[in-house]
């Protein structure tokens, strides 16, 4: 991987950063594809994936700036949270070595500044910066390699939030926050049927309603209760056996 910077955006649009240099802050450029990103889109999300060389606090401090300058990114979405993966297996050893980004081939050949740095350096960075460290590959560290992951991780930030996995399987949230907007207030119902024997089920209801208080000053009745029952008609045959009663909670205020 090198040291070039991906902006994902929705419908598998991506947006490749040319000028995203580890050793300072990135350009304008990633501001520019934000705003691009948006352009006539409703997005819940923008993913900014770094490579294993890139410093996320430059990036962090290169938004907060924009945001002071007033740039029109930043009128539009906000830096949510900073999300590290560190690699369980080989946390430990590459956490102890003297090797540079370079000597690992982390670095485009081209790219001085990004190949000099120590590897060390690197992981610290990247885990003190995190909001979410996920520890990957947990299957497959071995010994005291998973604990000593945890150590570290944990004496560099003692704050973020730290998830263990394989394969990088975790649910979407962690990685985006929770974006979705739920309405408490959904009544999944229809009520056009007018017909007296509609038997559709698309017009059952499942809800919560209230409604209002009993104004008998002496009235003890108990009106709370819930409710799950479809508009079908009630049977009207004299003979009927059949148990038409039900039982709903709501609750009247």
């Amino acid at each position: 991987r090198n040291s070039q910077t991906v902006a994902k955006g929705q419908s598998g649009g991506t947006v490749e950063l040319q000028n995203g240099c580890a050793c300072c802050s990135l350009s304008d450029e990633l501001l520019t594809s934000v705003s691009d990103l948006m352009e006539g889109r409703d997005l819940d999300a923008i993913v900014v994936e770094l490579s294993g060389v890139a410093d996320p606090m430059a990036v962090k401090q290169n938004w907060e700036q924009a945001v002071r300058t007033n740039h029109p990114a930043t009128e539009r979405a906000e830096l949510g949270r900073i999300v590290t993966v560190v690699d369980s297996h080989t946390f430990g050893s590459d956490w102890m070595t003297w090797d540079t980004a370079g000597k690992r081939k982390w670095a485009d050949d081209d790219d001085k500044c990004a190949a000099a740095r120590q590897v060390p350096e690197l992981l610290a960075e990247q885990v003190e910066a995190a909001n979410v460290i996920i520890l990957n590959k947990i299957d497959l560290s071995e010994g005291e390699q998973l604990e000593t992951a945890r150590m570290v991780v944990r004496s560099l930030n003692e704050k973020a939030e730290v998830a263990e996995t394989k394969f990088g399987e975790l649910t979407p949230d962690k990685i985006i926050g929770k974006v979705a907007v739920v309405n408490d207030h959904d009544n999944s119902h229809d009520h056009d049927c007018s017909e007296p024997g509609c038997m559709d089920d698309s017009h059952s209801l499942s809800h919560s309603h209230s409604s209002e208080s009993c104004s008998d000053p002496g009235c003890t009745e108990d009106h709370s209760h819930s409710h799950s029952h479809s508009t079908e008609a009630p049977c009207s045959d004299p003979g009927c056996t059949e148990d038409h009663s039900h039982s709903h909670p709501h609750s009247e205020v």
